[in-house]
Protein backbone atom coordinates (compact mmCIF):
# COMPACT_ATOMS: atom_id res chain seq x y z
CA UNK A 1 0.00 0.00 0.00
CA UNK A 2 3.11 2.02 1.16
CA UNK A 3 4.63 2.18 -2.12
CA UNK A 4 1.02 2.53 -4.54
CA UNK A 5 0.83 6.12 -3.35
CA UNK A 6 4.44 6.54 -3.35
CA UNK A 7 5.06 5.50 -6.40
CA UNK A 8 1.99 5.99 -8.05
CA UNK A 9 -0.60 8.13 -6.00
CA UNK A 10 -1.96 11.06 -7.76
CA UNK A 11 -3.60 14.02 -5.80
CA UNK A 12 -4.97 17.14 -6.72
CA UNK A 13 -5.49 19.97 -3.99
CA UNK A 14 -7.37 23.28 -4.02
CA UNK A 15 -5.91 25.91 -1.77
CA UNK A 16 -6.59 29.28 -0.39
CA UNK A 17 -3.59 31.56 -0.90
CA UNK A 18 -0.83 32.97 -3.25
CA UNK A 19 0.02 31.31 -6.92
CA UNK A 20 3.34 31.20 -5.10
CA UNK A 21 2.79 29.37 -1.90
CA UNK A 22 0.82 26.88 -4.26
CA UNK A 23 3.61 26.27 -6.64
CA UNK A 24 5.90 26.32 -3.50
CA UNK A 25 3.40 23.52 -1.92
CA UNK A 26 3.44 21.89 -5.44
CA UNK A 27 7.18 21.49 -6.12
CA UNK A 28 7.82 20.45 -2.15
CA UNK A 29 5.17 17.55 -1.82
CA UNK A 30 5.78 15.10 -4.35
CA UNK A 31 7.59 11.98 -2.53
CA UNK A 32 10.72 11.88 -4.71
CA UNK A 33 11.68 14.80 -2.54
CA UNK A 34 12.46 12.96 0.22
CA UNK A 35 15.57 12.49 1.08
CA UNK A 36 14.61 8.51 1.31
CA UNK A 37 12.96 8.20 -2.44
CA UNK A 38 14.24 5.75 -4.77
CA UNK A 39 14.18 1.77 -2.64
CA UNK A 40 10.62 0.16 -2.53
CA UNK A 41 9.51 1.14 1.48
CA UNK A 42 10.20 -2.45 2.84
CA UNK A 43 13.78 -1.91 2.24
CA UNK A 44 13.35 1.50 3.99
CA UNK A 45 11.18 0.65 6.82
CA UNK A 46 13.85 -2.60 7.48
CA UNK A 47 16.74 -0.16 6.72
CA UNK A 48 15.60 2.09 9.91
CA UNK A 49 15.28 -1.01 11.45
CA UNK A 50 11.08 -1.14 11.59
CA UNK A 51 11.07 2.58 13.13
CA UNK A 52 8.35 5.11 11.21
CA UNK A 53 10.17 7.74 12.97
CA UNK A 54 13.08 7.37 11.57
CA UNK A 55 11.69 7.17 7.69
CA UNK A 56 11.77 11.31 6.04
CA UNK A 57 7.80 12.33 6.56
CA UNK A 58 8.13 13.71 2.78
CA UNK A 59 8.19 9.93 1.45
CA UNK A 60 4.59 9.56 3.12
CA UNK A 61 3.44 11.49 0.03
CA UNK A 62 1.68 10.95 -3.71
CA UNK A 63 3.77 10.50 -6.26
CA UNK A 64 2.05 13.33 -8.35
CA UNK A 65 0.55 16.65 -7.49
CA UNK A 66 -1.41 19.18 -8.71
CA UNK A 67 -1.91 22.56 -6.48
CA UNK A 68 -4.56 25.00 -7.69
CA UNK A 69 -5.07 28.39 -6.20
CA UNK A 70 -8.64 28.85 -5.93
CA UNK A 71 -8.47 32.70 -6.00
CA UNK A 72 -6.70 32.48 -9.30
CA UNK A 73 -7.30 29.37 -11.06
CA UNK A 74 -3.79 28.47 -11.52
CA UNK A 75 -3.23 24.98 -11.20
CA UNK A 76 0.80 23.78 -10.76
CA UNK A 77 1.81 20.35 -11.17
CA UNK A 78 4.83 18.54 -9.42
CA UNK A 79 6.21 14.78 -9.60
CA UNK A 80 5.34 11.95 -11.64
CA UNK A 81 4.59 8.45 -11.66
CA UNK A 82 7.46 5.95 -11.18
CA UNK A 83 6.39 2.46 -12.30
CA UNK A 84 9.89 1.18 -12.52
CA UNK A 85 9.92 1.15 -8.51
CA UNK A 86 5.81 0.73 -8.83
CA UNK A 87 6.53 -2.40 -10.45
CA UNK A 88 9.88 -3.57 -8.47
CA UNK A 89 8.21 -3.15 -5.15
CA UNK A 90 5.36 -5.66 -6.54
CA UNK A 91 7.70 -8.14 -8.21
CA UNK A 92 6.77 -7.39 -11.25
Amino acid sequence: TNDAILFAGQVHLFVKGSDDAAEKLAKELPSSTSKDYGKPFAEIFKHYEYDFFKIDAMLFSPASVIVTAVESGKSFRAGQLDNALLDQSFGV
